[in-house]
């Protein structure tokens, strides 16, 4: 494509008699600049793209976690033990609702459960 464009420039300027190297460098320029814009538009749209499938990698594990717990029911109590874990290690309720991906009143229910039980 670059070397249609240029053989083209170049038969233009052949035709008008003018052949100095800095008029085609000033053409290369401009092309290979259109060129540049035109990759980093893609790379832009490859970058959102990225993102959009890590956010869906993300929410398709957080399911996956969900599932397995729905299925196997003692997991549940795994979670809860994994729960008051993580609050030992001084995680905020906000920060292992997130990582469990169910609501921060389920969390404190749950650490609220644990503690009148010891």
């Amino acid at each position: 494509m670059i070397r249609k464009i240029l053989k083209a420039k170049v038969k233009d300027k052949n035709k008008a008699g003018d052949n100095t190297p800095m008029k085609d460098f000033a053409v290369i320029k401009a092309h290979s600049d259109i060129i540049f814009s035109k990759i980093e538009q893609k790379i832009k749209a490859l970058n959102a793209i990225e993102s959009s499938v890590d956010e869906k990698i993300a929410k398709l594990e957080r399911l996956m976690q969900r599932a397995e717990s729905i299925k196997n029911p003692s997991a549940g109590a795994d979670r809860h033990h994994e729960l008051v874990s993580l609050t030992q290690r001084g995680l905020t309720i906000a920060e292992i609702s997130d990582i469990f991906d169910i609501p921060a009143g389920e969390v404190e229910l749950i650490l609220n459960l644990h503690t009148v039980k010891t």
